[in-house]
């Protein structure tokens, strides 16, 4: 299992809308670094409403202990990252980019 520390650079939201409806929920956009690299990354607050102590409470130039491997931290959750946010709960990221 490989946890390290991920610093939060930035973040932005968007909200998601599909053909069946204008709006459907919201997302979380952050910027991740970790050593040299930079990780983009989506918190989607849908999955958050599906997960018991899910959150995506993270805030910017806080460090925050992350994990790819996400078995011990909820069964059947399925993201790329797992971080334990500011306020305890686990936030479910789905990496798009690494730089």
């Amino acid at each position: 299992m490989d946890k390290e520390g991920h610093e939060v650079l930035g973040y932005g939201s968007a909200q998601i809308g599909y053909a069946s409806s204008a709006y459907d929920h919201d997302e979380i956009h952050f910027v991740l670094k970790r050593g040299n690299q930079k990780i983009r990354a989506v918190c989607d607050l849908s999955t958050v409403s599906n997960q018991a102590h899910a959150g995506c409470g993270m805030r910017v130039l806080q460090e925050y202990e992350c994990t790819q491997n996400g078995k011990e931290v909820s069964a059947g959750a399925l993201a790329d990252l797992f971080c334990k946010d500011g306020n305890g709960n686990i936030a479910y990221l789905y990496v798009s980019k690494e730089e």
